[in-house]
Order: C-alpha cells, then structure tokens, then sequence
C-alpha cells in the first residue's frame, strides 16, 4: 500500500509539472502571469534583409593537365639502329639526336653519284666553251688537204678522157679517176660540215640534254642526302622520352613506332564547361587554375565548338604560361573558378538562419515587431517581436551562405543564428542587429 501511494503521488506530481510546462509555452492570458512572461522573451541574434537584383556565383569545374605536343616518332626509311643512348624520363631540347640508323651503304652509293655528276658537269662544261682553237686549226688543214686532192683527182680524170678519145688507155683507167674524184669530193664535204660545226659551236638541242643529265645526276644525290638525313631521328621539340619501344641492333621497318615523348614547355588543361558558362568566355582571356593546391595563371587557347553529348559541356583549353610539366606533371587534375551572374531577385542569408522543413523544404524565422501588452524587464530599446516561419526556396549555395527566393521584404528583421533554440509565435527580442552582414 505504500508503494502504491508513492506511485500515485509520482503520477500526480508529473502532471502537475506538464501542466505547468504547457502553460509556459502559451500566450499570457492575465496579469497574474506577468513574471512568467518577462522569462518567455527570448533574445535573438537577428539581421536585416536586403534585398538584390541577381548574384554573382563561383562555380569550379575539373580539368585535366594535357600535354601541348605529344609525338609517336619513327624513322622513315628501314635499317638498322647503331645509336639511342637513352631512357623514359629523360629531356632533350629541340633538335638533339635521338637515334642513328646504319648509313654505310647510303654512303657508298654517294660517292658513286658525285663521280657520275662530276663526269656530266664536265661534258656541259666541254660542249659550252665550244671546240678548242688547235682543232678548228686542224679542221681547216684537213679541208685544205682534201681540197687539193679533189684538185689533183678532176685533173687526172680530165686527161684521162683525152687519153681514152684516143684510144690510148682502157676504159677501166676512165673509171678508177673517175670514182677516185667522187670518193675526195665526199670526203671534202664532210670536213667542211665538221669545220662548220666546230666554228658555229655545240648546238642548243645537245646542251639541253646533257643539262637534263646533270639535274637528273644531282636529284640522285640530293635523294640520296636525304635518305641519310633521314637516318638520324632528332627531337622536334623541346621534349621528355615517355615510352622507348626498341633498341640498339634492332631492325626496324619504315615508320615503326619506337619513341613516345611530350612536349616541356606550355603545358595544357583541358575542362569541360557548360554551353552558357562558355559563352562567357573568349580566346586569350586570362584565368587562374588550381593545380595541387597551388594556383597558376593561365590563358585560354581556345574554346572547342563541338558539345560532348556525354557530359553535355564544350571543352575549353587553358595554356599554362611559364610552366613544365617538370612543374606540372601530365594526368593531373586542375580546376578553374568561373564567376557567373543570375538575374533572379531575391536575399542573401547565412546557412545557420535555415531551419530544414518538410519534403526537402527550407524556411527562416522572421521576427514580426510588436509591443508587448504585458511588462517586460527589457531595459534596451531592441526590437521585440513574434517569430513566424516564412518559407524560402534555396537558388545558390556557397561556402556558410545561400541565396533565397521568398515573401522577404527589405527591412525585415531574420533571426541569424540559434534558430534550434527559439520556434514561431514566441516572443524573442533582439540583441544585435546586423545590416548587409551577409554579403
């Protein structure tokens, strides 16, 4: 029996204390109850709204560090490699040697076509200066002598005809002077052709014909320059070896891959942007890019007109001024800043003045000012008030503030932190007011 009065009066006890409890949340309803209230107005920091034309926001988008040349190099003619002292890693400016392939018989064959040339140059040098003057000299004699002799032969033929009238010699002797005079006469207009040729000079069709030789002998060996030069594999740039597929004694065919390497200098980054965030930007427009924690200044290439229907973004190139990919290894990821401008009206408040609602929902408590008809102990001239609920709808978020769109109206008072402490329709009073404190 005594347990059961000790329950009892447990039970009571407690329902006198929620009683108490309930009347202390409520309205003040008499005079009576004055001391009560005086404790149920709660202090507040509040802030005055402001409210804006738009925001501007920071939006950071991923990329990726790209190299600005890479290059798969190769020879161009087969043969075997006799030099490639080198190794993945290592840097080489523009123009040092790579690799060597065997050149000994390209070599041999030079030599070959430099003696045929030199041999067709002199034939064009000999038929330009024309014959020599102790030739012509000796063309001359050669008519004269012959000259003579066609002389001599028309005599002897002429007697001989005399001499046959009078049936002193044989017909036979007629013939023999007479052949003998043709035979001389043919020879004697041969030299004189070749006299001719000799004092006109080498004709125009027979030095246009050895000059097509001589180009067609130095072609050879300029084709053949270039097959040599062709067997050394230089860097064409400033580069760093990536990948090495082949060695020293191995026999390769024309255009194998056996060198990979990427450009040093001027690195890339590659980052995919939304089709109205490119538009905001323009060739040669200088940005700042965040690479490991350290930012570097960059400068757009260029903006690729193509949209990846992937990721639904346009690709936009920043080059890397002032910098090697010694300092900003190829693969890493960067990220640019872009400011962007939102034409929606509304307010900025801190993250702590939010008070999350139903179904992804978000409010913050106004503070609506009234005058209490009740006293109070407030000995200041804060704002005092009702707190009421006034829904927002979240646009933007960044960092410990978010931009609202709601029935807020400039001048109106918003509590600022505590929210968790304090519900609508009490009574809270302010004590710090802080005006575009959220910017």
């Amino acid at each position: 029996m005594r347990f059961l009065s000790l329950l009892l009066g447990a039970v009571v006890l407690g329902g006198v204390a929620l009683s108490m409890r309930t009347n202390d949340d409520s309205e003040p309803a008499s005079g009576a109850q004055d001391a009560a209230v005086k404790r149920r107005i709660h202090p507040v920091e509040i802030m005055t709204i402001e409210l804006r034309e738009g925001f501007d926001s920071q939006q950071t988008y991923l990329g990726e560090v790209v190299a600005h040349r890479s290059s798969n190099l190769g020879f161009e003619r087969p043969g075997r490699i006799i030099g490639m002292d080198l190794s993945e890693g290592d840097s080489f400016p523009e123009g040092s040697v790579l690799a060597r392939l065997d050149t000994e018989r390209l070599v041999e064959q030079r030599k070959e076509l430099l003696a045929r040339t030199a041999g067709i140059q002199a034939r064009l040098d000999e038929l330009t200066a024309g014959a020599r003057s102790e030739t012509i000299s000796a063309a001359r004699s050669t008519v004269k002598d012959l000259e003579h002799q066609l002389e001599l032969a028309q005599r002897t033929l002429k007697r001989r005809q005399s001499l046959i009238d009078r049936g002193t010699i044989s017909p036979e002797a007629l013939d023999t002077a007479t052949f003998q005079a043709r035979s001389i006469a043919a020879k004697l207009d041969v030299a004189r052709h070749n006299l001719d040729e000799l004092e006109t000079g080498t004709r125009s069709e027979i030095l246009v014909a050895q000059q097509a030789a001589l180009m067609q002998s130095q072609s050879l060996v300029a084709q053949n320059q270039i097959e040599i030069d062709r067997s050394v594999l230089n860097a064409p740039y400033d580069c760093t070896v990536t990948a090495r597929m082949a060695d020293v004694g191995q026999v390769v065919a024309q255009g194998t891959q056996i060198l990979s390497v990427i450009a040093n200098k001027m690195p890339e980054v590659w980052v995919g942007v939304p089709v109205a965030a490119a538009g905001t930007l323009s060739k040669d427009k200088s940005l700042d890019v965040e690479i490991n924690g350290h930012v570097r200044q960059g400068q757009i290439r260029n903006i690729v007109p193509q949209m990846d229907q992937s990721t639904r973004t346009m690709t936009v190139i920043v080059a890397l001024r002032d910098t090697t990919i010694q300092e900003v290894p190829v693969g890493q990821t960067a990220r640019i800043s872009l400011r962007r401008h939102t034409d929606e009206d509304g307010c900025w408040l801190p993250m702590s003045a939010l008070i999350k609602g139903t179904r992804g929902l978000w409010s913050c408590l106004r503070l609506v000012e009234q005058t209490p008809d009740f006293d109070t102990d407030l000995t200041s001239d804060s704002a005092t008030g009702v707190l009421e609920r006034c829904d927002v709808e979240v646009l933007h978020s960044d960092g410990d503030r978010v931009f609202v769109r709601s029935i807020l109206d400039s001048s109106d008072l918003v509590v600022r932190t505590g929210t968790d402490r304090v519900a609508p329709r009490q009574w809270a009073h302010s004590v710090e007011t802080a005006t575009e404190s959220v910017q």
